[in-house]
């Protein structure tokens, strides 16, 4: 069962546009246990060294934590 405080704090994150720095449209990713309003980037593949890419990444793209949820969201999510 999804908890409607989880559902509540995701459409808050996603009432207006949000954009990166990079000018990708933000999507909602979960992760960590954890909903984030977050570039693409942080999903897709690098060639750069797993360090070196999450560093540019942290860097250059933006990432916002919006809510906990645990096991509330199915990965899929």
């Amino acid at each position: 069962m999804i908890d409607t405080n989880v559902l509540t704090a995701i459409e808050s994150a996603l009432d207006g546009p949000s954009y990166c720095h990079c000018g990708a449209p933000s999507t909602v990713a979960v992760h960590d246990g954890a909903a984030w309003l977050e570039c693409p980037v942080f999903g897709s593949p690098s060639r750069l060294p797993t360090r070196l890419a999450a560093l540019t990444r942290e860097l250059l793209h933006d990432r916002r934590f919006i809510v906990e949820v645990g096991e509330a969201l199915p990965r899929a999510a």
